[in-house]
């Protein structure tokens, strides 16, 4: 558990710092500031925000959309 959200057993995950030692089974890593774990993503808190909507948009609709709308935003990816 992850706050109140089961996420994938042993996988790697992040977190707010405040919550990492509640990750359960859970690898839970300090950076970078968004992970993916298969279809799971998890970010470390508001300031990850735009990071993690790039992720999503990647998971979703591929790499090329997220980088495209990152540009548009000036905003930054993790890699």
């Amino acid at each position: 558990m992850v706050g109140s959200v089961r996420v994938g057993a042993g996988g790697p995950v992040t977190s707010h710092p405040r919550g990492r030692e509640r990750g359960g089974e859970a690898e839970v890593r300090e950076g970078p500031r968004v992970v993916r774990s298969g279809s799971v993503i998890t970010s470390q808190g508001p300031g990850t925000a735009i990071e993690f909507a790039l992720a999503l948009v990647e998971e979703l609709v591929g790499s090329e959309k997220a980088a495209e709308l990152a540009a548009a935003m000036l905003a930054r990816r993790e890699p």
